[in-house]
């Protein structure tokens, strides 16, 4: 246990920062649809007093997307926090995402059997805002990239095993879980068949030709097996795909595609709507919205790999996860908007990568290159600390220097996409309201439900503009540009509104 002794900090100060901030995290654009659903599939599958909600089963309309999500986690969420309060789903979601950090620790610890370089793992992924910051308010892409990352350590950490069985179980649970909540978790299949083939070659027996045929037959049924176990898991927890395995699961995989958003995107400046947005968009947001260190580790790594990708089965792993995918993307196109969020997932493991590239860098015998790089990352690590407390609680919306930081990028990209400022918008009114001891109406750009959790006994939701006292937008929504009232109260970081308050009446 005392070798372990510095992860064992680290949790104990991760935890410590959950326990102090999870209050200070708002309610994002459709957090609340996510943990109704996951309500919703909690009766279906485990309150004998509901009926069967068909919702979960049939689309309504080529429009209705619900039905294609699995809403487990959400489920598990709710059987947790019934009474649904939504701080408390926050402080749930900051404790499962301690998975990752412990996956990273061992993932490097196996590798190198050093505890303070293992703790690079974890240390990076906080070191990653657009991921660290997501974690309390993301209950759709967080959770996908916790089980993602854990699923490719967990190849790893399975190796060894001898049972064939017990490999079999552990991997078709997690790959089970992680393919049903996004469908390109099943690249996890891919990686695991390319990881098992450089085992081979590493690690050859017997004659090359016939263990060659044995190794692709037994491969096969290897893989096979989990993929059948997985998706009797997915079926378990998702109506939709088990109501009609063949026909509904063609259908989500085409939903990445086809899918019906035709929302606005504020890219390299210019507004882009739906399946408009450009090819650029993934790799453009990946370089401007990760950390410096971590983008020129992963561009490093690349002389790395091709030196000792055949002895080190983590770099290999990460690499061809982050290959693998950024290959789906180009190749199907999927929509994607909101910045990364989709690809959040990637994030982690770029981390991680940024961890191996300067362990193997200290480790080396280039005195001069270790102060050198050493001396960079840490420099790049206190900007990055510093820009998270100034954005903080909305971490998710940093930008890298390439663009002048969250300031500099503010005029050209999205910034607060998922509305999280409201909460102090309406913290600002409520305490307004509660001092006038008078009751006044609200409006919200487009955020209802989300905004009803911060409303007192003197604030009455208004369904328009000219039925309000006050109205709370968003500075990334262009509705409050029509809005006719004064701005009373904005929320902003580093000289950047987030969110507004209007006074629509005087």
């Amino acid at each position: 246990m005392k070798k372990h002794l510095p992860l064992i900090v680290f949790l104990i100060l991760y935890f410590l920062y959950v326990f102090l901030s999870y209050k200070s995290f708002g309610y994002t654009w459709d957090e609340q649809a996510v943990y109704d659903r996951g309500k919703t599939l909690y009766q279906h599958l485990i309150s004998p007093n509901f009926p069967t909600d068909i919702s979960l089963i049939i689309k309504q309309s080529s429009a209705d997307v619900w039905p294609l999500y699995n809403n487990a986690y959400a489920m598990m969420l709710y059987s947790f926090n019934q009474n649904e309060y939504y701080a408390r789903n926050h402080l749930y979601n900051l404790l499962f995402a301690s998975l990752i950090f412990i996956a990273g620790y061992y993932f490097l610890y196996k590798k190198y059997n050093k505890p303070w370089f293992a703790l690079l793992a974890p240390l990076f992924i906080v070191l990653n805002p657009r991921f660290f910051g997501d974690i309390a308010a993301n209950p759709k892409d967080m959770p996908f990239a916790v089980l993602y990352f854990v699923s490719v350590a967990s190849m790893y950490f399975v190796a060894p095993l001898e049972s064939t069985l017990l490999r079999v179980l552990i991997l078709g649970v997690l790959f089970g879980l992680t393919q049903g909540i996004r469908v390109i978790g099943f690249t996890l299949f891919i990686l695991l068949f390319l990881y098992d083939l450089l085992r081979y070659f590493t690690f050859p027996k017997g004659s090359h030709a016939a263990t060659f045929t044995r190794f692709l037959i037994h491969e096969a049924m290897y893989v096979l097996v989990i993929f059948i176990y997985s998706n009797f898991v997915m079926l378990l927890t998702w109506p939709y795909i088990g109501s009609n395995y063949f026909k509904n699961f063609v259908d989500v995989l085409r939903s990445s595609q086809d899918f019906p958003w035709t929302g606005g995107v504020l890219f390299l400046g210019k507004m882009y709507t739906g399946g408009n947005i450009p090819i650029s968009y993934l790799p453009v947001w990946l370089m401007i919205s990760t950390p410096v260190f971590i983008l020129l580790s992963a561009i490093g790594s690349v002389v790395l790999f091709m030196k000792k990708f055949k002895t080190n089965e983590p770099l290999f792993l990460v690499v061809a996860a982050l290959c693998i995918n950024l290959l789906f993307y180009f190749i199907l196109r999927p929509v994607v908007y909101n910045g990364v969020r989709h690809f959040l997932f990637l994030l982690p493991l770029l981390s991680l990568l940024a961890a191996i590239v300067l362990t193997e860098i200290v480790g080396s015998t280039h005195t001069k290159l270790k102060i050198a790089v050493i001396g960079l990352v840490c420099i790049n690590a206190v900007t990055v600390v510093r820009a998270q407390a100034q954005l903080f609680p909305y971490q998710y919306v940093y930008f890298n220097e390439f663009v002048g930081g969250f300031k500099g990028a503010s005029r050209n990209f999205d910034t607060d996409y998922w509305a999280a400022a409201t909460k102090q918008s309406l913290e600002w009114v409520r305490t307004y309201t509660k001092a006038k001891k008078k009751t006044y109406t609200i409006y919200s750009c487009g955020l209802p439900l989300t905004m009803l959790h911060y409303f007192n006994m003197d604030m009455v939701w208004a369904d328009s503009p000219d039925k309000a006292d006050f109205a709370v937008c968003s500075a990334s929504q262009p509705d409050y540009k029509s809005l006719s009232g004064n701005v009373i109260y904005t929320v902003s970081r580093d000289g950047v509104p987030l969110s507004y308050v209007f006074a629509l009446r005087k």
